[in-house]
């Protein structure tokens, strides 16, 4: 993901077609990363803990989840959205 966001960013700064492309990848890899992570805290009962001991580490995680999904989401977004002014 990080990889696809620094190629993604440096191809729109130098106004490259590839670089709407790997700004794509890198909001899919997101998604896909912040979806791999809710559902491995599903399966593991991770979000149970959230009103143990353990709960700020629940609750640090359940951010880490929202901003992987919705950072994800709004940078599809706006580059799909802008795409012809970007290149």
């Amino acid at each position: 993901m990080a990889v696809t966001a620094l190629v993604g960013g440096i191809g729109l700064l130098i106004r490259k077609s590839w670089g709407v492309l790997f700004a794509l990848l890198a909001g899919s890899a997101s998604i896909f990363l912040g979806l791999m992570d809710v559902l491995y805290d599903s399966l593991n009962g991770i979000y149970g803990r959230l009103f143990s001991a353990a709960g700020t580490d629940v609750a640090v995680e359940i951010t880490i989840n929202i901003l992987t999904l919705t950072l994800g989401s709004i940078i599809i977004w706006y580059v799909w959205t802008r795409r012809r002014t970007l290149l």
